[in-house]
């Protein structure tokens, strides 16, 4: 199947090598709204590996837009899920994802309620989600804004629905 999308492709050495596109899947185990937000997210990393300009624009928008304190609270976030926190690429293809997965109304909650209260018992390597989310009260939503408007722009769609895409039969 994959190669008959032009997924995969076999090279005239008879090797395989990436084609176009690329799999989706996530667990049927899942309940319904759950698996939609995952496949929602899935779709997010699916996006930055085939979109280029977004790709070096979700880059370019953690190394520079982001302060290092700002950085520091998405690495700690990340290690609570066991993400490696040292992985630069690993930390912004989430980052991009976690953002995207929703609408940006739904940013303010998923991050200031969901998440700090998931994150604020955990032994960090920063500082408390309180003072982070104090000292910032507009970080999740600017970079929400930021990433959707780059997503728009590179690709059409809006973070949160990813079903405007036209599905391919078989």
């Amino acid at each position: 199947i994959s190669a008959d999308r032009g997924i995969i492709e076999k090279s005239p050495e008879g090797r395989w090598t990436p084609g176009r596109g690329g799999v989706l899947g996530v667990s049927r185990e899942s309940v319904g709204e759950l698996r939609r937000l995952l496949v929602i997210h899935e779709g997010m990393h699916g996006i930055i590996y085939e979109v280029d300009e977004f790709h070096r624009g979700v880059a370019r928008y953690w190394r520079t837009n982001l302060t290092e304190r700002e950085r520091r609270y998405w690495q700690d976030m990340f290690a609570w899920m066991n993400y490696s926190p040292d992985d630069e690429y690993l930390m912004y293809n989430e980052f991009q994802a976690y953002l995207l997965q929703q609408s940006e109304r739904g940013v303010p909650w998923y991050f200031r309620i969901r998440m700090a209260d998931r994150v604020r018992n955990f032994a960090g390597r920063y500082e408390p989600v309180d003072v982070f989310l104090r000292d910032h009260p507009t970080t999740f939503e600017a970079a929400a804004g930021a990433i959707n408007a780059l997503l728009f722009r590179t690709t059409g769609m809006v973070g949160g629905d990813p079903f405007c895409l036209v599905p391919v039969e078989g």
